[in-house]
């Protein structure tokens, strides 16, 4: 399994994590919205820093490359 398969199932869990807590339908698990605003927000940070290392893992691989 490469690097980025790792990341986009990383980026998937936490879509399927932030899902549940914002569809009272699907899982009544908070109730109070500002918590599920900041639930939402800290969901949204890290799949910014996943993002942030997939790129900066492929760049590195791929000026590796390049120098040699």
């Amino acid at each position: 399994m490469s690097s980025c398969e790792v990341f986009d199932s990383y980026i998937n869990t936490i879509d399927v994590i932030e899902d549940s807590v914002i569809d009272d339908t699907k899982f009544p698990i908070v109730k109070e919205y500002k918590l599920k605003l900041i639930f939402r927000v800290i969901l949204e940070f890290l799949k910014v820093i996943i993002n942030y290392l997939r790129y900066y893992i492929n760049a590195t691989k791929e000026s590796e490359t390049k120098d040699e």
